[in-house]
């Protein structure tokens, strides 16, 4: 099939080609299964790739056409971030408080912060400020406003053939980044703060 003048001029699949092959240089080989909380692997690597994304667009000089590009990944890995992180404080936090309940098998991240938002007050049922809830409620709040199920980062259009995203024009990525940088440190911390009561109670019923 002859394309292009010669395979010199684009990369061009070969024969042997195969993305499950290990290669001898170790440091390019990632690794899977080699943690039994499998779960921040997903939390944090979807956080650290939107980081390396935004931060390659905000280091720019100048605005350029990538931009409007990139947006959608950017926002589609900050989504599922959070999404993960909300499902990962139900799951343990439920085991915290000793509830049998099944795991959010869903995407809409409103409805799971509500979930979170739960068990976040009666770990903290001492604590009188409430202000980092607040803001936090208000921002996941303002992205499930504009697209809940992360479906318009993904896709133009919804299964019937109507616009998504249709409500938004612009987007500030430096903006963007630093508000979701100050949420996602909060939602870390509870998540920190639930698995150290975890062990703590382990411990204890371990001992008596």
């Amino acid at each position: 099939m002859r394309i292009i003048k010669s395979e010199e001029e684009l990369p061009w699949p070969k024969k042997g080609d195969s993305i499950f092959t290990p290669s001898n240089k170790w440091q390019y080989n990632a690794c899977f299964h080699f943690t039994h909380e499998e779960m921040h692997l997903y939390i944090d690597g979807y956080l650290r790739a939107a980081e390396i994304l935004v931060n390659s667009v905000c280091r720019s000089a100048r605005r350029s056409s990538y931009i409007d590009a990139k947006v959608y990944p950017i926002l589609f890995l900050y989504h599922h971030h959070i999404e993960l992180q909300l499902k990962n404080i139900i799951y343990k936090g439920n085991i915290l408080l000793n509830k049998n309940e099944r795991f959010p098998q869903h995407h809409k991240i409103y409805e799971l912060w509500l979930i979170a938002k739960k068990i976040i007050c009666k770990v903290n049922e001492n604590s009188k400020d409430r202000r980092p809830v607040n803001i936090a409620e208000k921002v996941i709040k303002e992205l499930a406003t504009i697209n809940n199920d992360a479906e318009g980062y993904r896709y133009p259009y919804d299964k019937d053939g109507n616009l998504l995203l249709k409500d938004i024009k612009h987007l500030n990525l430096d903006t963007l980044r630093k508000v979701m940088g100050r949420i996602t440190t909060f939602l870390d911390a509870v998540s920190e703060q639930i698995y150290v009561y975890l062990d703590y109670k382990q411990e204890m019923e371990n001992n008596f």
